[in-house]
């Protein structure tokens, strides 16, 4: 078993797909290089886009919406949530 130490937050989509390569090739060996590669420069392929992604529940019920005491709304449970990006 790997460990591997993660960021909660990243800063940039460069950061992000750096994180995600090191994850996949920690322990996958010199046989997965040209798939590494190809991984590498897809993931900023799509994460680059000019338009603004769209980010979604994708399992908003009623029980997930929440009254705060001082009346505010809020929304719990986003185990299933996507951010998608606008085509």
């Amino acid at each position: 078993m790997v460990l591997v130490r993660y960021k909660k937050s990243f800063t940039a989509e460069d950061e992000l797909v750096d994180w995600a390569i090191r994850m996949y090739s920690s322990g996958a060996g010199e046989r997965m290089a040209s798939k590494i590669r190809y991984y590498k420069h897809m993931l900023l392929v799509v994460l680059r886009r000019d338009s603004s992604p769209i980010f979604t529940h994708n399992d908003l019920q009623r029980k997930d919406v929440m009254v705060k005491p001082d009346g505010e709304l809020c929304i719990i449970d986003w185990e299933y949530a996507l951010r998608l990006l606008e085509y």
